[in-house]
């Protein structure tokens, strides 16, 4: 690629690419996430014993490090062994300056002192340039293109982009890309300074062929270009196209040199290599990681990697965007701008400390903000957080508190009205559980659930009005009108087996969605999990009405039981927020008649309780057989209340057995 050619590499009609494994062979970090910060310094790849066995043996130190990173990511990946890897074409993409400089030097100087005669028949092959690369394709049985990148800084970056290119134009079916840079005596001369060993591998994968294997994406590899400054590559790599920045890779010597603050507007920045010294060749792979793990945690906005200044022959710059699955959506994307943000970008603008920029200070009269540097303000605003050209300006707001309202008015979404969050879409699924949340709660409470259960099974998180993602909805207080609600959202997705799981206020509402669907001849569920909820009782007893407590006898209450954050129920402020949630919640269970002699349902029911839960004793729980036909038992756990925070894994096998044991 010639360094005055800028590629913009994104192509709405094209394949998209996605990271679907990551490896590392570096020493100080364990994972990926670690990248993000802080490094723990300790621990990851020893290089003592990892760089050593029967595979490696007869390879130069670059080539065992990059097929140690390479076993890594295609093992994270789902390919577990050499038998599993792809059937298919499989290009192998190595970024590597300095890979095999200490196996050239020590052929030249075996050259020098004894002729050609005296060079290893062995150690030949490692003074060839593509030497890693084809190490990698033979030890994993990968059949297609192999190639190595060696473009100074911007390598890493250029690697990825190429794999993505071979997999965009039919020329390999997925790709593994390395970036190694090792360390030596020979590496740490050129380099002059210490050299670091570092290998990162990661497997792209265009998206039908991950969805077919179920493999699960991390990021999607989306604009890249290549160019003489950083301003021609942000732009050709379409950076302010696809929208707000949340993360920045970069070099902050270099970023800082071309004027970076000016260009472009990010939320957060990270210097890999004043964290981890020198990467060379690896610097672009490993950015690649770090990315993914950002977009992998659900954090705001997409993610630039760039590398090269004008000191170096070319700056290169790549996007990666959250995969599908984690894209925001109306249901999950809020205001996407606070106004401390603001503040500091316009304080950046001013070169002023950012406790100038007050609320109410007029841009023109008390902070000379003339139409000039307006112009700029407006420009990072539209290119910092995805507003049209031109908004800021016509919008007229005149002060930051006024700026922030008008861009909370842009880039709030018109409210959703599904209660539905699925955190793994699946196109056909063999099962889906529906997960119900307790009073004051949100579908948060099954966060990182889906993790736990096979490819093929869906969760469908069942979120109350009022919260989360239906915060701007009206609270539902009245237990039959909740049940009428959800009843709505997931009557179109009982085609195929399903379950119920709730938990506490959530246990009474999958009891009663299974007793509607039952009067109205519906699909039942194939199991019913409820978890630390009495059975109903037909006298209407209840055990405390907390919907009737004053505020600090409910706050004292919710102490006991847990589940509730300290800084919810310390702080008035944060309290004047939740309370209504709670007392409408709990006005919703309290109020609630159950029915007087319920017939038994017939589906199988398993009920779940803490050990230490000191708001339902377990006589109430295993009351429950007298509710159902078929009872499987009560399953215990360590925990009071909110017991199930702390076994995720355990519970979710014990819903696999029993919606398993359970179906017909």
């Amino acid at each position: 690629m010639n360094a005055t050619n800028t590629t913009h590499t994104r192509n709405p009609n094209a394949r998209e690419v996605f990271v679907t494994g990551i490896g590392l062979a570096l020493p100080g970090v364990a994972t990926y996430g670690d990248l993000l910060g802080p490094l723990p310094g300790e621990g990851g790849f020893d290089a003592a014993t990892g760089l050593i066995g029967r595979e490696l043996r007869h390879k130069d130190r670059a080539s065992r490090l990059a097929l140690r990173a390479a076993e890594f990511a295609l093992h994270d990946a789902g390919l577990t062994d050499a038998d599993d890897t792809f059937t298919g074409s499989t290009a192998v993409v190595v970024s590597t300056n300095l890979g095999n400089a200490d196996s050239v030097c020590e052929a030249i100087d075996t050259i020098a002192t004894a002729g050609v005669m005296g060079l290893s028949p062995l150690a030949l092959p490692q003074t060839s340039s593509n030497v890693i690369a084809g190490w990698v394709a033979i030890r994993y049985r990968l059949r297609g293109p192999n190639l190595t990148v060696c473009n100074g800084v911007t390598s890493g970056l250029d690697a990825v982009a190429w794999a993505r290119n071979l997999i965009i134009a039919g020329r390999a079916e997925a790709a593994v890309v390395v970036g190694v840079g090792p360390a030596g005596d020979v590496v740490t001369k050129v380099l002059g300074q210490q050299s670091t060993d570092a290998a990162v591998a990661v497997v792209l994968e265009p998206a039908d062929a991950a969805a077919s294997r179920g493999a699960r994406p991390r990021a999607a590899i989306t604009g890249y270009a290549r160019a003489r400054n950083l301003a021609a590559a942000l732009d050709g790599a379409g950076a302010a196209e696809e929208g707000p920045v949340g993360l920045w890779l970069a070099d902050e010597a270099e970023a800082a040199g071309a004027g970076a603050s000016h260009l472009l507007a990010s939320r957060l920045r990270i210097d890999l290599q004043s964290q981890l010294g020198p990467l060379s060749g690896a610097l672009g792979v490993l950015q690649c990681a770090a990315a993914a793990a950002y977009l992998e945690g659900g954090a705001t906005g997409n993610v630039l990697a760039t590398a090269g200044d004008p000191r170096h022959d070319a700056t290169a710059a790549l996007l990666l965007t959250p995969p599908p699955a984690l894209r925001p959506s109306t249901q999950e994307r809020g205001t996407s701008v606070t106004i401390e943000e603001l503040r500091t970008l316009i304080a950046g603008v001013l070169e002023a400390e950012p406790e100038e920029v007050t609320d109410d200070a007029h841009f023109a009269n008390d902070l000379d903000i003339d139409s000039l540097l307006m112009l700029e303000i407006s420009t990072r605003v539209e290119i910092g957080f995805g507003v049209p050209v031109n908004a800021v300006a016509a919008s007229g707001a005149t002060t930051l508190a006024e700026l922030h309202a008008f861009l909370t008015s842009q880039l709030t979404p018109e409210p959703t009205t599904s209660p539905l969050i699925r955190p793994r879409p699946v196109s056909d699924p063999a099962v889906r559980l529906f997960l119900l949340h307790h009073a004051g709660g949100s579908h948060l409470l099954y966060r990182g659930w889906a993790d736990h259960f096979p490819k093929d099974w869906e969760l469908c998180l069942l979120e109350a009005p009022g919260r989360g993602t239906l915060q701007a909805l009206p609270l539902i207080d009245d237990c039959d009108r909740l049940v009428d609600y959800f009843h709505a959202a997931i009557a179109p997705l009982l085609d195929r087996p399903f379950g119920f799981f709730g938990h506490s206020m959530g246990a009474l509402i999958a009891y009663q969605l299974t007793r509607r669907l039952r009067h109205e001849k519906g699909p039942l569920p194939t199991w019913l999990g409820v978890s630390a909820y009495g059975a109903p009782r037909g006298d209407a007893a209840t055990d405390s009405s907390p919907h009737l407590m004053a505020d600090n006898e409910l706050r004292t209450w919710l102490r006991s039981g847990g589940g509730s954050p300290p800084q919810l129920l310390d702080n008035d402020d944060v309290w004047s927020k939740f309370a209504p949630v709670f007392r409408s919640d709990f006005t919703l269970v309290d109020t609630w008649t159950p029915p007087r002699s319920p017939e038994p349902l017939p589906v199988p029911l398993t009920a779940f309780t803490g050990r230490h839960d000191k708001l339902i004793g377990e006589d109430r729980l295993g009351a429950w057989r007298g509710l159902t036909t078929d009872f499987r038992g009560l399953e215990r756990y360590d925990g009071g209340h909110f017991y199930l925070m702390d076994h995720q894994q355990r519970i979710a096998a014990a819903i696999m057995a029993s919606m398993r044991s359970a179906a017909p």
